[in-house]
């Protein structure tokens, strides 16, 4: 920046002596210079602002992808890692000089090219790009019932304190000689181990040279989305070994209530009630509470009929018209349905609990690496970006969920 002031300067004395010379031709010329000058000066200031920023914000999540996606290109740093050139993404450098970590792992695949239109081809526009259409995904339902999340976690294991046991009361007499028996507060220690969940997308070159700037929301949205994805499944069904955490499905003291002598659908709504009592039971019905289940739940709940002729179809339906909200109304808490909740052998499981009591650990942020040498990304001309996230699942207290199995989803009335 001081060669630039400097060349500043020259060039405004070679305009003051042009001016007093009176040659207007010169003065035109040394103008249009000095102003183009003046505003590349502006633009190195204002980007060493911005990295200056960055360095005193110490944000170990990438800024990019959250807070400071507007500043943060994501094309520009895929561009400056596969290429080994930071010239023009000085921010970008400075975020991944926070993020980034060496790391193995590999969760997903999807290569992009310019050739195939389902392959990435819609996004390399001739003139005009059209709506772009998304994959359809699951609904992630776990952020929307309320769980706790805990993030920039470093150490391992993250210990969280619980409590096992508490005072015990007791009624004296007059005439009690043995006095209260002494009881002590028991605590426990719940543990969190990061789990790392991996990405990678693939992305011809010549899609990155060529492609719209929507290019860089579609690689953003699509990745963000399949990590949530993938730890809204290991909340719920997260299996504890092959380097998954261990989701409600397999923790040992989470309640459950078998379903699967239900036989109309109308006895879906009494069976709700059921997880309920089973929580009171615990006194553990407070907190977020919330219903998670398949579409299909929701349907059959929709077309149940009650009274007169509800055998053939002709009775009142317990609900009629349904709405979300209106639904949420007569179960008595919020739901949400998701196919990460699946069936098998057309039967399917219903979640209820206090989900603040279910915590998302996560380290640092998302992080994100790019290369035009890994595997066959050289001899195919491509550049893969890997995407790496690290996170863990814990309930607090175990009776504040309760499944319910074997709900069938082929009820005929």
């Amino acid at each position: 920046m001081e060669e630039l002031v400097k060349k500043l300067e020259e060039l405004q004395g070679k305009l003051d002596k042009a001016i007093l010379a009176d040659n207007s031709e010169a003065v035109a010329g040394l103008s249009a210079e000095l102003k183009k000058m003046q505003e590349e000066l502006t633009a190195v200031k204002a980007g060493m602002e911005e990295v200056k920023k960055s360095v005193s914000s110490k944000i170990t999540s990438l800024p990019g992808l959250e807070a400071d996606k507007n500043k943060f290109s994501l094309i520009r740093a895929i561009n400056a890692i596969a290429t080994k050139n930071w010239n023009g993404a000085g921010f970008e450098r400075e975020v991944f000089q926070n993020t980034a970590r060496t790391r193995d792992g590999i969760a997903k695949t999807n290569t992009l090219s310019t050739e195939v239109d389902s392959a990435g081809g819609y996004v390399v526009p001739v003139q005009v790009l059209g709506d772009f259409i998304e994959l359809l995904r699951a609904n992630l339902i776990v952020k929307t019932l309320g769980v706790t999340y805990i993030e920039g976690l470093t150490g391992s294991p993250v210990e969280v304190p619980g409590q096992a046991g508490g005072a015990t009361v007791a009624w004296l007499g007059e005439d009690n000689t043995s006095g209260l028996a002494q009881t002590d507060l028991s605590l426990r220690q719940n543990q969190m181990f990061p789990h790392m969940a991996g990405a990678i997308v693939k992305l011809s070159n010549r899609l990155l040279r060529m492609s719209n700037p929507s290019i860089e929301t579609l690689v953003r949205n699509d990745v963000a989305y399949a990590m949530a994805s993938a730890i809204d499944t290991a909340c719920l069904s997260g299996t504890g070994s092959a380097a998954q955490p261990l989701g409600l499905d397999n923790i040992t003291g989470v309640l459950s209530y078998d379903m699967s002598t239900i036989d109309k659908k109308v006895k879906i709504w009494s069976a709700l009630y059921e997880l309920e009592e089973k929580l009171a039971d615990n006194n553990a019905l407070k907190g977020r509470l919330g219903f998670a289940f398949n579409p299909r739940v929701r349907k059959q709940m929709q077309q149940a009929r009650q009274g007169a002729g509800s055998e053939d179809g002709a009775g009142e339906f317990v609900a009629d018209p349904i709405t979300q909200n209106q639904l949420a109304s007569y179960i008595g808490y919020p739901w949400v349905s998701t196919t990460n909740i699946p069936t098998v052998s057309n039967a399917t499981k219903v979640y209820f609990g206090n989900w603040a009591e279910l915590i998302v650990g996560v380290w640092e942020g998302l992080t994100i690496m790019a290369s035009q040498e890994a595997s066959t990304a050289f001899t195919t001309n491509q550049t893969w970006i890997r995407f790496v996230q690290e996170v863990d699942v814990m309930v607090r207290h175990k009776e504040s969920f309760c499944i319910g199995t074997g709900l069938p989803t082929n009820l005929s009335s």
